[in-house]
């Protein structure tokens, strides 16, 4: 290729500066970009003093064509355009991708869940219809309200069950919200459980629940989210689908437990090393950082307040790293460990639960593992999960005759878990005594796919580990990740 050249022309006009001036590690705090005022605010006679030898007429006409482009991406017509961008909907909007209304002149911007979000057939009770919907306004001053929930009426026992939540920004710069919080449905007792049981009547109880919070950004990359809640739990009582259930016997009855209730504090603080950032007027846009993330979760069993059936202490560290290996390919890296400092009264909703695996599904391998059984663990006691996933990304298959033009790329990882102690259900009897060790290794081929403008990436693999419970097994799984828009990374 021809090279080319690049010439300009520079002047710089000093005027009280010293030659060699100290600057700490914190010069601007981590802040890439500063705005005193914002942009077109200033006047002439402002830049008469910092551009004293004046400009030349070329460079005047590139003021004028930036200026220019700044004034028309500010414009009503160019906003309004942008507005009936993101109105114009179309049947997959409809379908898959949600609903989505802005008006950038009041600040609102409304959304609808899609169709296939709304039906929830092989939920606990049969067939329920559920609209997720969500409303944000924002202010001149960038001050913002976010309220987002969901109601759904279920067909086989005929009642309205459903979730809403309020977030107010007071104060763009540090990210203050408050938080208010009101449910009435049926809850995951593990979210993050296998896909059979995610499902089941076995992860499911009935709630009501209460909530308020705060959240802030106290220093430079030191977010502390504080919530109190009092939630009220007790066990499924209404009709199954018991035909559809009985085909997968491990999770087809509902967990029978005394009802309880229970006010809880929770204290999570994420800590992003050398955060950069852009300061302007009214906000502070993140940036990012090149440096993991450490996340510090305290949660504390508040008894007897408002009649609350908890007691206990629960203390987690986690971080997650993504980083390019050379020219080999990217790797991403997740490691948590919680132990309870006091385990007095635990209930159901308190413990930390350990997702199963899915005969075939290839879960995320950061944060599950692919070979353990079904049912999972649940522990009031301590726990460490490690995961390591790399992609070649073309470095290794990419270089292959024939092989290259599928677009196949190799992958890898490994994934570890430890518990003190794990239990398959509540009944004491059934503790793994002595804790519980697993670890495991996997290696796959992947194709990343665009489907419908969105990033896909589909995955086969096969894993092998050793388990001190069930000992050695292997497997095949098939998998499929999603690619985020927002930050630049897939799940895995």
């Amino acid at each position: 290729s021809k090279k080319k050249a690049s010439y300009g022309h520079t002047m710089a006009n000093y005027t009280n500066f010293k030659l060699h001036p100290t600057l700490s590690d914190r010069f601007m705090n981590r802040a890439q970009v500063v705005y005193e005022a914002e942009e077109g605010e200033s006047d002439q006679a402002f830049w008469s003093t910092v551009r004293p030898t004046g400009l030349k007429q070329i460079e005047m006409d590139f003021i004028h064509v930036q200026d220019s482009i700044r004034a028309y991406h500010k414009s009503d017509v160019y906003l309004d355009m942008q507005d009936s961008i993101a109105n114009d909907l179309n049947i997959w909007d409809y379908l898959v991708n949600g609903v989505v209304y802005r008006n950038h002149k009041k600040g609102l911007r409304f959304y609808f869940s899609p169709l296939i979000a709304q039906f929830r057939i092989n939920n606990i009770d049969g067939y329920r219809h559920t609209l997720g919907t969500s409303v944000d306004k924002r202010w001149s001053k960038e001050k913002q309200l976010h309220i987002g929930g969901e109601i759904g009426y279920g067909l086989t026992n005929q009642n309205i069950r459903g979730h809403i939540e309020t977030k107010f920004m007071y104060n763009p710069k540090k990210f203050s919200r408050v938080r208010l919080r009101y449910a009435n449905e049926y809850t995951m007792i593990s979210p993050t459980a296998s896909i059979a049981s995610t499902l089941s009547p076995s992860n499911f109880a009935e709630n009501i629940g209460y909530g308020i919070g705060h959240e802030q950004e106290w220093l430079n990359g030191f977010f502390v989210r504080a919530h109190l809640d009092y939630d009220q739990y007790g066990p499924f009582t209404g009709q199954t689908l018991e035909e559809l259930w009985d085909l997968f016997p491990k999770f087809s009855e509902a967990q029978n437990f005394d009802p309880f209730q229970e006010m809880v504090l929770s204290i999570d603080a994420r800590i992003t090393f050398k955060q950069q950032y852009e300061l302007h007027k009214y906000k502070k846009v993140i940036t990012g950082s090149r440096y993991p993330i450490l996340n510090i979760k305290y949660n504390k069993g508040i008894k007897p307040f408002l009649s609350s059936d908890v007691n206990y202490d629960y203390l987690e560290l986690s971080t997650q790293y993504a980083f390019k290996l050379f020219k080999v390919g990217t790797t991403r890296t997740e490691f948590a460990a919680g132990r309870f400092l006091n385990d007095r009264e635990v209930r159901l909703s308190g413990l930390k639960y350990i997702r199963g695996s899915d005969n075939w599904y290839f879960s995320n391998p950061l944060r599950t593992a692919q070979l353990l059984q079904s049912q999972g663990y649940q522990t009031a006691r301590g726990f460490a999960q490690a995961g390591i996933m790399h992609h070649f990304n073309g470095a290794i298959l990419g270089k292959l005759p024939v092989i290259k033009r599928t677009g196949v790329q190799l992958a890898g990882g490994a994934h570890g878990m430890l518990l003190e102690d794990g239990y398959l259900n509540l009944d004491e009897e059934s503790a793994q005594s002595g804790g519980i060790s697993h670890i495991e290794a996997m290696v796959g081929v992947e194709r990343p796919t665009r489907i419908w403008g969105q990033m896909f990436r589909f995955g086969f693999y096969y894993a092998a580990g050793q388990n001190s419970q069930d000992g050695f097994s292997t497997g095949f799984k098939f998998g499929i990740d999603f690619y985020n828009t927002l930050s630049h990374l897939w799940q895995y």
